[in-house]
Formats: structure tokens, C-alpha cells, sequence
């Protein structure tokens, strides 16, 4: 443990790693919890300048955390506990603690501390830059080989480069998600190497099919997730005394033969169905805990994971989610998604950049699936799409039942991320901003272009006096006008797509 005490003084807001944006208010008491799958031992205080005010952070990544924040009202100060625990796999070695006390921001302070760690960045293949349709909204489990093949046909003519299989591809029953489906939802996930015959009754042809779209053909899995009517359930029963949740349950992570038998069968999938990558859902699921630490285990078993995937395909996507994308998992993945925020262009903004805090610049960052009603505005779609451009964006609707003026939006959108924007995810440097506890802007500087995508118009007009505004692309996410320096007036969900004539037309 470590233990230490912060004076209350010009503190107004504070930040850990699982917040989409700081909290505003002075928690009383907060408790976090973290691991190699699960956010990072990291926590920062600062004021309404944004400035910080004490951040630090512990290197124990690879380790079970628990930060404990109280406020001890007396004393007017807030006691701060760092509680570190290696576990049965893992040897507690000396490690390195920072206070940070420098009125910078406190965003700066956070990047500061990240690159100190020195965990290398990943190998990223082309295809972790290329938008991707995701069959989750769309359909849930009612996938099909026969809509699979329909939708993925679509999805590479309107400028698509992945196409994610997401749950639903491993068993017969047909359903979607509801507040009466949801119960019992997993209970028959645990098999891995094989697809559902009927769902998928000729599977080698239908991968010939989709290899000639010319997409890249990745499918969902969930390592831990042992469903109560899989074989897997059957053989090995509970993990480390797991409840079961909506028909599911969880590996035993201690126990290696089992664990082998999930790797074994991930690899077979890989490579007998010959995909191009996995999507590696819910490694978070099993719970860090510095009573009973697992997270070095979990590490383990996570690193030995790829490295046996990328034998087989060392050219291959892998996909991890929001909660994991940190530092020591920089390069395991290909690419990091934000969490699941279905309607909400926002919610998406905020979690993509979320990730760019964590992980830094270079890293493929990608939207969670844009998702909209039919109902919504034009206005607002076009808010989803400027909102995935501060990552890779995704997509997730039903295709074939797409008006023929949606599908234009979305070609549209597509097109201009691949003209203009995917330059700055791969190489530009990333900064976010943060005003009065909300997102204000995100902005991706290459050269001397800007990529920005704005959110609180105010906050944004002020910082564009600090480069070129002629050779920016500027997305106003907001319900107000935006000024630029120049002159040049930015109505609500507009774009100012600067000397490219070409850009969606809004």
C-alpha cells in the first residue's frame, strides 16, 4: 500500500480512467479498482481551468489496484490509498509511483505519465485504419449467411474495408435484444470453433463469397463466457466460483487445461474458417480484486492468446474493447473500440476521447457502431458520423432497408474519412479538451492541417487563433453558431471541409 494525503485547495474536479468525462463535484468517497483488462491505476484532481492541480499514477499495470480516494473533512484534505497486489502468478516487483504537482494540464499530465511507462506501441496493419460494418445493432443474433452475404455486398460498395460477424454466428436460436430476450441471453456461448449449420450451412462457400467483396471478415468472441447450455458449461461448470448472469458464467482462469481448451479452439476458428482477425469481447468481465488477484494470470493468459493468433495470422485485426484499452495492451490489439453508446453520437465523442487519453497518438482508435432510429434527423445523423471522425467509423444499421438518401449520406461520409481524414488517425497528434467538466473539442494536428471536431462552440473559437483555419477540417457538433478567426461562420451540424470542395455537402 501506499498512503498519502492531498490538501483540499483550488481542487474542483477529478478524473480516473473508467469517466467519460471529470466529475465535477467533490466525491466524498471513491473507490477504483483496475487490472491489466481493466482501466489503469491513475487518478488526477484538478481546477475549473483544467489545470492540474496533484495527479498520479502507479506503473503496476500488469497487477491488481485499488485507489481509494475519502474526503477527511477536519483536516480538509483528501486521503489517497494505493493498494497493489500481484497474486499466484504474478512476483510483486519494486515499481515506480508518480506525483505530479506541475500546473499544466492536467490532460498533459496524464500523457506525461503514460509515455513514461514505455510500453511499445502495436504493429497496426492497414486494415485497423479502414471503416467497418458491424452486424450487432442491425440484427443482434438473427444473423444469417444468406443476410450476412446481402448486407456485406452493401457494405463494401458504400466504401466499408471490415466486416465484423458479432455474436449470433455460433448457435441456431434467432433473436434479438429486448428487455425479455436479454434473460438468458449467453446461455448457449462457449463453443468456439464452429458455426451454427443453420445459420451458416455452407461456410466454405460463404467465406469464398465474402472474400471476393474484398472486405476484411472478422467474427465476435468472448474468451471467459461459458454459457449454461454449452458443452463448455458441461465439461467445466463455473469458474472461480462465478454467478451466473443472463444464462452465462465464466471460466476458470486458474485452471490451464481449461483456459488451453478455449485457446486451442480460438485458434482452430482463426484458422479453419480462415478470417482475417477476432473481436475479443468482454476480457474485463472477470473482476479485478486486490483480496483475490487474478490480474497478472489474466495477463498471462491474454499475452500467450495473441501471440497464438498472430502465428496464425501475423497480418491480422483483433479488436479489444473500451475497458481494456490501456497502455499494457497497446500492442496485443490492432485496434481499440469505444463502449457500446447505441443512438448516442455524444456518448461516442466522449469514449473515443477517452481512449486517445489512455493510449496516446498512433493507435487505431474506432467509433462503437453508429446506430440511429428511423426517426432521427438529418441533422443528427450527420452529428454520428462527425462524431466517429475523431476515430475510425463504424457502422452498425440495417442496409438493405436503408433509404437510398441515407445510404448517400453514409457513401458521403465514407469517402471523406478516406480522402481527408484517416491521414490524422494515423499520424496526427491528438489533443483533447475538456470546459467546465464537459467535452469541448478534439483535435488532430498533421503538419500544418487540423482535424477538429467541436463540441462546445465557445471554448473551440478561442483556441483556433492557434493554427491555420484555411487548412482545417472543422466538424460543429453543436446547437450553436461557430466563429472562426477568419470569419468564416459554422452553423449547427455543419461541416467547413477547408479547400476540398469535395466534402459531404451538409
Amino acid at each position: 500500500t501506499v498512503s498519502f494525503e492531498v490538501p483540499i485547495s483550488d481542487i474542483q474536479q477529478m478524473w480516473t480512467p473508467d469517466l467519460m468525462q471529470p466529475f465535477q463535484d467533490r466525491k466524498w468517497w471513491v473507490t477504483k479498482e483496475s487490472a491489466p483488462q481493466y482501466d489503469m491505476p491513475y487518478l488526477a484532481f484538478f481546477d475549473m481551468a483544467e489545470r492540474n492541480r496533484f495527479s498520479f499514477g502507479s506503473e503496476s499495470l500488469e497487477w491488481d489496484n485499488r485507489i481509494e480516494s475519502k474526503i477527511d473533512q477536519e483536516k480538509g484534505v483528501y486521503r489517497v490509498k494505493l493498494t497493489v497486489a500481484a497474486g499466484p502468478k504474478g512476483k510483486l516487483k519494486p515499481f515506480k509511483v508518480t506525483f505530479d504537482r506541475r500546473p499544466v494540464a492536467w490532460t498533459r499530465a496524464l500523457a506525461d505519465w503514460r509515455e513514461s511507462l514505455g510500453y511499445p506501441k502495436g504493429k497496426y496493419p492497414e486494415a485497423a485504419w479502414r471503416p467497418v460494418y458491424c452486424s450487432w445493432y442491425a440484427v443482434h443474433a438473427a444473423v444469417t449467411q444468406d443476410w450476412t452475404e446481402r448486407t456485406a455486398a452493401i457494405a463494401a460498395d458504400l466504401g466499408f474495408g471490415t466486416f465484423i460477424l458479432d455474436d449470433g454466428w455460433s448457435y441456431d436460436e434467432a433473436k434479438r435484444v429486448n428487455p425479455t430476450t436479454i434473460k438468458g441471453w449467453y446461455r448457449d456461448i462457449g463453443q468456439w470453433d464452429a458455426f451454427s449449420k443453420a445459420k451458416f450451412p455452407d461456410f466454405k462457400a460463404h467465406r469464398e463469397r465474402m472474400r471476393r467483396l474484398g472486405l476484411n471478415y472478422i467474427v465476435w468472441v468472448a474468451p471467459y463466457f461459458v454459457g449454461t447450455r454449452s458443452a463448455a458449461y458441461r465439461r467445466w461448470g463455473s469458474g472461480n466460483g462465478a454467478k451466473v448472469v443472463e444464462g452465462n458464467t465464466l471460466t476458470d482462469i486458474a485452471n490451464a487445461a481449461q483456459m488451453e481448451s478455449v485457446t486451442e479452439q480460438l485458434v482452430r476458428l482463426l484458422k479453419g474458417a480462415d478470417l482475417d482477425g477476432l473481436k475479443i469481447d468482454f476480457l474485463d468481465s472477470i473482476d479485478s480484486s486486490v483480496e483475490h488477484p487474478l490480474g497478472a494470470r489474466k495477463h498471462a493468459y491474454v499475452t500467450d492468446l495473441m501471440n497464438r493468433l498472430r502465428a496464425v495470422r501475423p497480418d491480422g485485426v483483433f479488436e479489444f474493447r473500451q475497458a481494456y484499452a490501456t497502455p499494457i495492451n497497446a500492442n496485443l490489439a490492432t485496434q481499440f473500440r469505444a463502449g457500446d453508446v447505441p443512438f448516442e453520437w455524444l456518448a461516442n465523442l466522449m469514449r473515443i476521447a477517452q481512449i486517445r487519453l489512455t493510449m496516446g497518438d498512433g493507435v487505431p482508435v474506432h467509433a462503437d457502431p453508429i446506430y440511429w432510429s428511423d426517426t432521427e434527423t438529418d441533422d443528427n445523423v450527420d452529428r454520428h458520423f462527425m462524431a466517429a471522425m475523431a476515430g475510425v467509423p463504424m457502422l452498425s444499421m440495417d442496409l438493405e432497408k436503408m433509404a437510398p438518401a441515407r445510404r448517400a449520406t453514409v457513401r458521403a461520409w465514407l469517402d471523406y474519412y478516406t480522402r481527408r481524414v484517416e491521414k490524422f488517425q494515423r499520424g496526427g497528434k491528438w489533443e483533447v479538451a475538456y470546459r467546465n467538466g464537459g467535452l469541448a473539442y478534439v483535435l488532430s494536428r498533421l503538419g500544418d492541417e487540423t482535424l477538429a471536431i467541436v463540441n462546445d462552440a465557445d471554448a473551440f473559437a478561442k483556441a483556433a487563433g492557434t493554427f491555420d483555419v484555411k487548412r482545417a477540417v472543422v466538424f460543429n457538433l453543436a446547437f450553436d453558431e461557430l466563429e472562426l478567426p477568419n470569419g468564416v461562420r459554422l452553423g449547427p451540424a455543419k461541416a467547413c471541409p477547408a479547400q476540398d470542395a469535395g466534402g459531404p455537402v451538409l
